[in-house]
């Protein structure tokens, strides 16, 4: 993930508008400003998600085809 330069601008790009938007936004996005020790908690709450899709990605394709994602129509 680290090795791709246009997916690390991208997602520093996304955190600095994001909180921005926390920030300065106010009634806009119906938020209140944070301080830095919430900014950072919530930025380490999100890359988690990075990790569980990598951790995901590794996981074997069998433990998931019980999970069905298109839907077939239903006779009768």
């Amino acid at each position: 993930m680290l090795r791709n330069p246009l997916f690390v601008y991208i997602t520093i790009l996304t955190v600095v508008i994001q909180m921005l938007m926390v920030e300065f936004g106010g009634k806009i996005v119906k938020s209140k400003a944070l301080n830095m020790n919430q900014n950072i908690f919530c930025i380490v709450i999100g890359s988690f998600e990075l990790l569980v899709g990598v951790v995901i990605k590794f996981l074997p394709v069998k433990w998931f085809q019980c999970v069905r994602l298109d839907e077939k129509a239903s006779t009768g």
